[in-house]
C-alpha cells in the first residue's frame, strides 16, 4: 500500500490541477471550441451556456476517476458501483425538480439538467473521497503524511502517459455528443420558436 499511497498522491497533485486548468480554458474559449464543430449561430447559442455549466464538474469528474481506479485496484468494485448508483439516483431526482420546477417555482429547463449533473458529480466525488480516505481506511492521510509525500517526475510522466490518451479519446466522444445534442436542440427550436429550452 505504500506504493499505492505514493501513486495516489501523485495523481491528485498532477491530474487535478490539470483538470482545473482545462476547465478555466474551456470557460474562456467555449465559443471558439464549439465553433470548431459548427459555425451555426443558433447551435452555438444553445450549446455554449450548457458547456459552461458542465465544465464546472470536470475537476470533480477527474477526482472521481482517480478514486474509481484506486478502488478497482483493491478489487472493491462494489463501492464504485454504489457511488455511481447514488449519483444516478441523485441526478434523476434533482433533474426532475430543476428541469420542470417544483410547486410554484418554475423549472430551469436544460440549464436545470446541466446543474443537476454537476451537483451529482460534486456529491459523488465528495462521497468517494470520504470512503477512500475515511478514518478507518488504509488511505487515511494525516497532515503529516501529506507533507511527507514528494512529487516524483517519473510517476507523473507515467500517469500522464496513461491518462492523456484516454482523456483525448473521451473528449472526442464528448464533443461528438455535444454536437449531436445541439443539432437536436436547434431542430426543436426551429420547429417550435416559442418553446423555451433554456
Amino acid at each position: 500500500y505504500n506504493r499505492c499511497n505514493v501513486l495516489l498522491f501523485q495523481s491528485y497533485v498532477s491530474i487535478l490541477p490539470l483538470s482545473i486548468l482545462i476547465t478555466f480554458l474551456i470557460t474562456i474559449f467555449s465559443k471558439s471550441l464549439l465553433s470548431l464543430i459548427s459555425n451555426d449561430l443558433a447551435l452555438l447559442q444553445l450549446a455554449s451556456p450548457f458547456l459552461l455549466i458542465e465544465c464546472v464538474g470536470f475537476p470533480f469528474v477527474a477526482t472521481l476517476q482517480i478514486i474509481t481506479v484506486t478502488f478497482q485496484a483493491q478489487r472493491k468494485t462494489g463501492i464504485t458501483l454504489m457511488i455511481g448508483l447514488i449519483g444516478n439516483v441523485l441526478v434523476v431526482i434533482l433533474g426532475k425538480i430543476l428541469i420542470f420546477g417544483y410547486g410554484t417555482h418554475n423549472g430551469l429547463n436544460l440549464y436545470g439538467a446541466a446543474i443537476a449533473q454537476v451537483i451529482s458529480q460534486v456529491f459523488m466525488a465528495i462521497l468517494g473521497l470520504y470512503l477512500l480516505h475515511g478514518k478507518y481506511t488504509k488511505f487515511n492521510w494525516s497532515i503529516k503524511d501529506i507533507m511527507a509525500f514528494k512529487i516524483c517526475n517519473d510517476d507523473i510522466r507515467l500517469l500522464f502517459g496513461i491518462s492523456i490518451p484516454a482523456a483525448i479519446e473521451n473528449s472526442l466522444w464528448q464533443i461528438a455528443t455535444i454536437r449531436d445534442k445541439s443539432d437536436s436542440l436547434c431542430s426543436i427550436s426551429n420547429r417550435n420558436p416559442d418553446r423555451r429550452l433554456f
